[in-house]
């Protein structure tokens, strides 16, 4: 299969800040050549029983230290384009190749992996250490993790909140639900991918 690299594709929409409520918007979207679909699964010879979750928090956190919040964010926009590009719909059996088993919840204030949170909660509000040594991921995840980094890193965890919230996958998963109820609902990976997948179809 045809490998090429993801830096330069450009398939995300680009998030800007509205000045006037500090709120973001995606505008700018730019099209991606449709090889990326084709790229072998990532973790297809690979344990997926064990998550991956926490090294790709790793990886983020070689970036810059951040808020627990912040990186949850981060992770989920890179768990929800890799549901994307390393999956095919045409090969499609009912499982989806992801970078956690255990996904991602719709808590109050957006996705959050259990994982992590456990993971970081001793933090709480406070940045978590930047991390020294990045874990090693193949080249097309780096790439991947590259493109979501320059595209949601710029943002506080405030602003990636509220981003989240406009977007079907975290909502179809609070419906019925209270502003602040607690709740430990699964973000499905289906509507996942479906929403992004259109979001970069255009």
């Amino acid at each position: 299969m045809k490998n090429d690299s993801l830096t330069s594709s450009g398939y995300f929409l680009s998030p800007t800040i509205n000045e006037t409520n500090n709120d973001i918007r995606l505008t700018n979207y730019n099209e991606t050549s449709s090889d990326i679909r084709k790229i072998t699964p990532y973790f297809e010879s690979m344990n997926t029983a064990q998550s991956q979750i926490a090294a790709v928090a790793k990886w983020f956190l070689h970036k810059e230290s951040m808020s627990n919040k912040k990186l949850q964010k981060v992770c989920y926009y890179a768990y929800a384009w890799f549901l994307v590009f390393f999956n095919d719909i045409e090969s499609f059996s009912g499982n989806l190749n992801s970078l956690s088993r255990s996904g991602f919840q719709a808590w109050v204030h957006g996705p959050v992996s259990p994982e992590l949170y456990a993971l970081y909660r001793e933090y709480g509000w406070n940045n978590i250490p930047i991390v020294e040594d990045p874990p090693v991921f193949s080249e097309d995840v780096i790439d991947l993790f590259e493109q979501v980094w320059n595209t949601y890193g710029k943002f506080s965890a405030d602003q990636l909140e509220r981003l989240t919230h406009k977007e079907l996958p975290w909502q179809d998963a609070r419906k019925g639900l209270s502003p602040d109820e607690p709740s430990t609902r699964k973000i499905d990976d289906l509507v996942i991918f479906n929403y992004y997948s259109k979001m970069m179809a255009g």
